[in-house]
């Protein structure tokens, strides 16, 4: 006998798989009814250095806007162009990827209260460049789609009336690097401001 066998009939002919839980990979402190999630999906955002509102209406998010930067030029991604825009002042351009200082609007496919994460779809109305190349990043999220663990996002697109997109970005806070000195700089490779405004009423559209 080889030594090669000798170790092989030493394993069990049939191992049985050890016995499991979906529900031990979940913590239990994501797992409550969804306005605990909202709250505690707020108080994520906020300890990664992002800052965040609410809205009752998602045709509320333009003056929001321009509340917080008064007639400045802003990128919108194309999914929210029904939104009354013209009524604000700000001026809407396109993405000039030469530009600093670029302030995008986008919405969101969910947030994960387990750790105040952004998740963020590409497609054909959604510019996945917006994500990393403003300076500012603006993302409306719907209060409704907050979930507790990031497994639920997975469930979420397997249930969404959509295919699975090219590509799913996780987005925590503002970019941020510690390469330098171990010191934290915001904005090195990507948004050095993230702010999020979650919608109560908001016609998702995947």
């Amino acid at each position: 006998m080889t030594s090669r066998q000798s170790i092989l009939s030493k394993l069990p002919a049939k191992a049985t798989p050890p016995a499991w839980s979906s529900q031990r990979l979940v913590p239990a402190f994501v797992q409550q009814d969804q306005a605990q999630l909202v709250a505690l999906f707020c108080e994520k955002v906020m300890l990664s250095q992002a800052t965040i509102e609410t809205v009752a209406s998602v045709n509320e998010v333009p003056a929001r806007v321009a509340a917080l930067f008064p007639n400045a030029e802003i990128v919108v991604s194309d999914v929210l162009n029904n939104l009354p825009w013209s009524q604000v002042a700000l001026q809407r351009v396109g993405l000039d990827l030469a530009k600093d200082g670029i302030i995008a609007v986008t919405d969101c496919f969910a947030g994960v209260a387990e750790t105040g994460t952004l998740v963020l779809l590409s497609g054909r109305d959604r510019d996945s460049r917006l994500n990393f190349v403003s300076q500012t990043h603006i993302v409306i999220v719907e209060a409704s789609s907050i979930v507790g663990p990031y497994e639920d996002v997975w469930q979420m697109l397997r249930d969404a009336t959509i295919s699975i997109p090219r590509a799913v970005n996780f987005v925590t806070g503002p970019s941020r690097t510690a390469d330098i000195e171990q010191t934290i700089e915001l904005g090195a490779h990507g948004p050095g401001e993230v702010h999020v405004i979650i919608v109560d009423a908001f016609e998702h559209q995947p």
